[in-house]
């Protein structure tokens, strides 16, 4: 497959990405937002924050990012935004599903929202650990972190903590093909159907893996 650089008018690094309402909205360094309707010509937007956003969901028709410091924008249109803070840690996964946004970060904090304006604090039961993304499939919403920390919830509101085969930190989470993938750090895969019980999987690379399934 042939890929092709295209000209973006910031050199910030970008987290997030999505794609709704025939438009890409991505999110990075500096609290760039940048929205493209092909994905070839791309626009960038004010935000309000200076601060890095690391990724963003849709749900309920509002685009959501979250952010370092606690910082969360929502827009109707991912062009002008509305900014707040719910916390003064980094915010780092978000997710919508089950009528609920849900956004980890660190030491472990988790925050629901039905609205995208009022966030309440869960306890994730992580030990601390910083949580780092976010997905949500299979009924189950599925969060990873450092230290090997996976914890799951139904609902966003009471989670669980779960056993895995690993101590790295774990970067990014996905499902795809019936099945949870975790990537980490070390060339860490690891796989679970349920959620609640994880395999280890052989990888040719011991460099860190970041990537997530959207």
């Amino acid at each position: 497959t042939n890929w092709t650089i295209r000209s973006t008018p910031i050199s910030t690094s970008l987290r997030g990405i999505i794609y709704r309402y025939n438009t890409f909205v991505v999110v990075g360094g500096s609290g760039k937002v940048l929205t493209s309707s092909d994905g070839i010509t791309w626009t960038s937007n004010n935000s309000g924050i200076s601060q890095t956003l690391w990724d963003i969901t849709f749900g309920k028709n509002i685009f959501v990012a979250s952010g370092s410091g606690g910082k969360i924008i929502s827009s109707s249109d991912g062009i002008s935004f509305n900014t707040q803070s719910i916390t003064s840690s980094n915010l780092r996964g978000i997710v919508f599903n089950n009528n609920t946004f849900v956004t980890v970060g660190t030491a472990g904090e988790i925050f629901t929202s039905s609205d995208a304006t009022n966030w309440t604090s869960r306890t994730s039961n992580a030990g601390g650990s910083s949580l780092y993304d976010i997905t949500f499939a299979n009924n189950t919403f599925v969060a990873v972190g450092a230290s090997g920390k996976i914890v799951t919830s139904s609902d966003g509101i009471t989670w669980t903590l779960r056993s895995t085969p690993v101590s790295g930190a774990l970067w990014g989470v996905g499902f795809s093909n019936d099945k949870f993938t975790v990537a980490g750090s070390g060339g860490t895969i690891i796989t679970s159907t349920d959620g609640i019980t994880w395999t280890l999987r052989s990888t040719p690379i011991s460099s860190a893996l970041y990537g997530s399934i959207k």
